[in-house]
């Protein structure tokens, strides 16, 4: 039996709190709109989890008409530790909307993002997803997620490597396997030389 990955986009049954159980959705194979309950469902695929051809149907249906290239990426900044990740801030000095599906770039309102690259270090690779904290301009805040393609993510590392060569004088490799030593338990008692 053929497995479809589908958007759920609108219908009271996207809420998973509602009294409804209509979801409306597009299959990200064939671009077909349907209605289905919410039980028809086997459940929700994260992003990162996605193949790159339904990545970027997903960004095309969500108003993403664009994809990072390496001209869009620079990083601003220290390179900060969370936990077994190493976060770069990430520029935002090109068009954000076309990219993200947002609505800030505009005169309507006075909405900004801050865009957060992470590379796992105990996996040696960049996260498959840019966290993004959209700050809207009457002081709400909304968090949102860019699922990166493997060319996106190749594109970072090349740019992060050369970030923290920049900030560190080491390389990413090198940088990582310093942090990750320092966060060791180191051991209590007398220790064998």
């Amino acid at each position: 039996m053929p497995v479809y990955i589908r958007y759920a986009h609108d219908d009271f049954g996207c809420s998973p709190n509602s009294i409804g159980r209509s979801i409306r959705c597009t299959c990200l194979g064939d671009g077909e709109e349907t209605r289905w309950n919410r039980s028809d469902f086997i459940g929700v695929l994260d992003e990162r989890y996605l193949p790159d051809w339904a990545v970027d149907k997903l960004h095309e249906l969500r108003g993403q008409k664009m994809r990072l290239s390496e001209q869009n990426i620079s990083f601003a900044e220290e390179i900060s530790e969370v936990g077994s990740l190493l976060n770069f801030y990430m520029e935002t000095n090109f068009d954000v909307d076309a990219i993200f599906g947002t609505n800030v770039c505009t005169a309507e309102n006075d909405d900004w993002l801050n865009v957060y690259a992470n590379y796992d270090m105990e996996s040696s690779q960049v996260s498959d997803v840019l966290e993004i904290a959209l700050h809207r301009g009457d002081g709400g805040e909304e968090t949102l997620t860019y699922s990166l393609s493997t060319a996106e993510k190749e594109i970072l590392l090349r740019k992060m490597d050369d970030y923290c060569r920049q900030q560190t004088g080491q390389s990413l490799t090198e940088y990582s396997a310093q942090m990750l030593a320092e966060e060791l338990p180191q051991p209590d008692g007398p220790v064998m030389q």
